[in-house]
């Protein structure tokens, strides 16, 4: 990587580090808030986690938006080491016959409930985070597709 990509990316990182540390100060804890979104765009995948998750079920919850939030952090730095996360929840989908668009729909409820967090004068905030959205979500979509 040539200095000037380790200055963009460094650079980046804070913007999200930025976003993210502002949208848990103005939402407070965002677990509860992505679930609820994410519920209210896929009401069917309640169930699914009381199924899997049982009595653990909200510890399961958190633990998958922990999980997405790695994704998201990766994603500037080890695009790698998102990708093969995001590639491995759709193989554990799959043969849990769990509906692979759970982790996108998940996933885009994160970025909408933490998006809160990007400043509207911001451009380069903007830029940045709809980037990775669209990123994610169409990695997410070429991996439904071919799992």
């Amino acid at each position: 990587m040539t200095g000037s990509r380790a200055q963009e990316q460094a650079a980046e990182m804070q913007l999200l580090e930025t976003i993210l540390e502002r949208a848990a100060e103005e939402l407070g804890d965002v677990h509860p808030q992505i679930i609820r979104y994410f519920f209210s765009q896929c009401p069917e995948a309640e169930e699914v986690f009381t199924q899997h998750g049982g009595i653990h079920r909200i510890a399961m919850q958190n633990a998958m938006i922990d999980w997405g939030m790695y994704c998201l952090l990766c994603w500037l730095d080890n695009v790698g080491e998102a990708k093969n996360a995001l590639t491995d929840a759709a193989h554990r989908h799959k043969s849990s016959q769990i509906d692979s668009r759970f982790t996108r729909t998940l996933m885009e409820s994160m970025f909408t409930v933490l998006g809160r967090g990007v400043s509207l004068e911001d451009v380069a905030e903007q830029r940045l985070w709809h980037r990775i959205e669209s990123e994610i979500i169409r990695f997410l979509i070429q991996a439904e597709l071919s799992h």
